[in-house]
């Protein structure tokens, strides 16, 4: 089983367009970078951010894509 990880990949769709996960392990691993991302925004909205672009709009269209 492939690690379910979304660090090894550059872009939300990279990871929907991988040919070693099956749909279903894209849409674990896109739901957490989702949550990631949202969890980021909130931060960022509260004054702490990392110095990172937000991929939450990138991964929820490659979510939506899979769904």
């Amino acid at each position: 089983m492939a690690k379910l990880d979304y660090a090894n990949y550059e872009t939300p769709a990279a990871l929907a367009d991988c040919d070693t996960l099956n749909k279903s392990e894209k849409i674990r691993i896109l739901e957490i970078w989702v949550e990631d991302e949202e969890q980021l925004c909130i931060a960022a909205a509260e004054g702490m951010t990392g110095g990172t672009a937000s991929n939450l709009k990138a991964a929820q269209r490659a979510l939506d894509s899979l769904k």
